[in-house]
């Protein structure tokens, strides 16, 4: 039995939602009759709403995932969370019901009973569902043919995943009838074709146990005895993958080594560049989150003004030239987090435990409070709230030399967070902007409302975890 595929892990997060849902109107329907003896009050306008944001708050949490990396405990912690999470927010609605006298049958004679309830429900799915994901642990050994490049960084990636692969080289190698990971006879061939003995190559007689699945590289071309086993392969149950295709699944990126020209010529996606309705929805989005973002945390930004000026001396406020949509600078805007020579000696990255970033400028850095500014450069249409993260003109020329395709990321507005700065820990080298660039490709070519939604989620799951740097 294969590992859990990309289809299979998207059927458990719905049926996790859907569960989420029946779970919340059966024990709202099952209290509500328990204390007034009436059907259908868990229907309520209020109740749906609730309903959603619970939804929203798991999601925000990444309890709909089913990664086979999460330990249990880590599971269970963020359902510990979302479960004060849930609490709390009911029980400041039940405080204003009350005190508003909005609908007579108190939410604080629900608040507990449904706690509990919904509680025993989070703990006992999740737990199934890390059960059901870890069944299959031996399941992680996935068979590589042909020749990598990077192949160092491609192993890292699958070990990330806690997955293990054998990479089968038919150019220089035979493999014997009991390949599966015990005999490999090494047999160079300078004609570049697979050499004899072959009969078991690929053969679902011989597959070893616990394979996960067949990547395939896209430095290969596989006789048609081959190309017709990995098709009985796939019939059997057997996931077949191209080395592009597995990165977008599993890893939600496209490392640049690994494209060509003409996969961006005849690869699908790309709406946002070629959908002007797609680019118009988008734009409205922005204005209206925006407007709404900053009369919502004005209190807040407010105080984190007056913090900042009475840390350290300097500006509240600081502003740099960044790269924006089609290679245009503009000047972005910040709070404040260094000190106000952070930069007497010229641009430089930024690094772990800086000493140049002040008290308050941690903190906000770490909430991505330091962010909140760069709203007016959404409003001004220098930004959007999501997309490839701006760099500094200054270290772009460098990049664009050293990186493939590097340039690309600004065919659409910069964005304020995006998919590589939910997906990749914070980067200050020439190497965190080639895997970051990895991920700002995949974003280009698979935009949707959705995928902006679902970054929106992990952003606030970044500030909730205190992950921004």
């Amino acid at each position: 039995m294969a590992t859990i595929t990309p289809t299979q892990a998207r059927e458990i997060k719905y049926s996790l939602i859907a569960g989420d849902l029946i779970a919340i109107l059966f024990i709202l329907e099952f209290v509500y009759f328990n204390l007034s003896g009436d059907f259908g009050r868990a229907l309520s306008l209020p109740s749906l709403i609730y309903m959603i944001f619970v939804i929203i708050v798991l999601a925000s949490l990444d309890l709909y995932s089913s990664q086979k990396h999460r330990p249990l405990p880590d599971t269970l912690l963020r359902t510990l969370v979302g479960c004060g999470i849930v609490g709390s927010t009911l029980a400041y609605k039940s405080y204003l019901a009350e005190a508003w006298h909005i609908i007579p049958l108190s939410w604080r004679n629900i608040l507990l009973p449904f706690l509990l309830g919904f509680s025993i429900w989070l703990f006992t799915s999740r737990a199934i569902m890390a059960h059901f994901s870890n069944a299959n642990k031996n399941a992680d050994y996935y068979l590589v043919l042909g020749d990598l490049t990077h192949q160092d960084a491609i192993e890292s990636d699958f070990r990330k995943l806690n997955l293990r692969m054998k990479l089968i080289d038919p150019a220089e190698v035979a493999i014997c009838a009991n390949y599966a990971g015990v005999a490999v006879q090494e047999c160079p061939s300078a004609l570049g074709v697979l050499p004899e003995p072959t009969d078991h190559l690929l053969d679902l007689s011989s597959m070893p146990q616990g394979l996960a699945g067949i990547v395939v590289s896209p430095h290969i071309t596989l006789p048609q005895e081959f190309s017709s086993r990995l098709m009985n392969l796939r019939l059997n149950g057997y996931p077949v993958y191209d080395l592009k295709n597995f990165y977008q699944y599993f890893h939600g990126k496209f490392p640049p080594s690994l494209l060509q020209d003409c996969w961006f010529a005849f690869s699908d996606g790309f709406i946002l560049l070629s959908s002007r309705s797609s680019q118009v929805i988008k734009r409205i989005i922005d204005l209206a989150l925006s407007f709404s973002i900053l009369v919502i945390l004005l209190p807040l930004l407010i105080l984190i003004a007056i913090l900042i000026k009475i840390d350290s001396p300097g500006s509240i406020v600081y502003s740099q030239w960044r790269t924006g949509l089609k290679g245009q600078p503009f000047r972005i805007y910040k709070f404040r987090s260094m000190t106000q020579d952070a930069e007497k000696h010229g641009c430089q990255w930024a690094t772990v435990k800086d000493p140049r970033i002040t008290r308050i400028g941690n903190f906000i850095r770490l909430t991505r409070i330091d962010e909140l500014p760069q709203l007016l450069n959404v409003l001004r249409g220098d930004m959007s709230l999501i997309g490839p993260r701006p760099e500094r003109p200054e270290f772009d020329r460098d990049l664009e030399q050293k990186i493939p395709y590097y340039g690309l990321r600004y065919l659409v507005r910069p964005g304020i967070t995006g998919w590589a700065q939910v997906m990749y820990p914070y980067g200050a080298s020439v190497e965190d902007a080639y895997e970051k660039l990895s991920y700002d490709l995949y974003y280009i070519k698979n935009y949707s409302i959705l995928l902006d939604f679902k970054i929106l989620l992990k952003t606030i799951q970044v500030v909730f975890l205190g992950k921004g740097r």
